[in-house]
């Protein structure tokens, strides 16, 4: 658990208010390096993916909603040898939470729709970066990686 401290000034007084947080993540060591050479991308469409719900936890934005509800957020990011998953939510609600977080990895529903987007979305993702130097060099790598990307 982590508490944070805010201090506002409230007509020239100071106010310390308590905020208690609690936060997990894990790392997958599999990234874009462990995707086939026929289906770039998969690794981070799958990041994106386990956000979609799961056989306990169907709708889509449940997850997203139940975080906001309880004052959290959570994110993703994927990189050439691991995909992070992580979130904060206020710390009464981490038992839930981690239910619904764990069966991301338990249970992930692949729904065709969602797929369908998702692809759009790191498709978006991949051109906007195309200019971009630092994603040309990551691109270079990951093409030149022993076992490809």
């Amino acid at each position: 658990m982590l508490m944070l401290e805010m201090m506002t000034s409230v007509k020239n007084k100071i106010c310390i208010q308590r905020i208690n947080s609690a936060a997990a993540a894990m790392c997958i060591g599999m990234g874009s390096f462990s995707d086939p050479i026929d289906v770039p991308g998969l690794a981070h469409i799958l990041e994106h993916m386990l956000f979609m719900g799961s056989a306990e936890f169907p709708d889509e934005n449940e997850y997203d909603s139940y975080l906001s509800k309880h004052g959290g957020s959570s994110n993703a990011y994927t990189e050439h040898e691991r995909t992070c998953y992580y979130f904060q939510v206020k710390d009464e609600f981490l038992k839930e939470t981690l239910k619904r977080y764990s069966q991301f990895f338990i249970s992930p529903l692949v729904k065709p729709k969602a797929l369908e987007r998702e692809i759009l979305a790191v498709d978006s993702e991949f051109y906007k970066d195309l200019q971009n130097d630092a994603h040309r060099l990551a691109q270079l790598r990951c093409h030149t990686a022993a076992s490809g990307c």
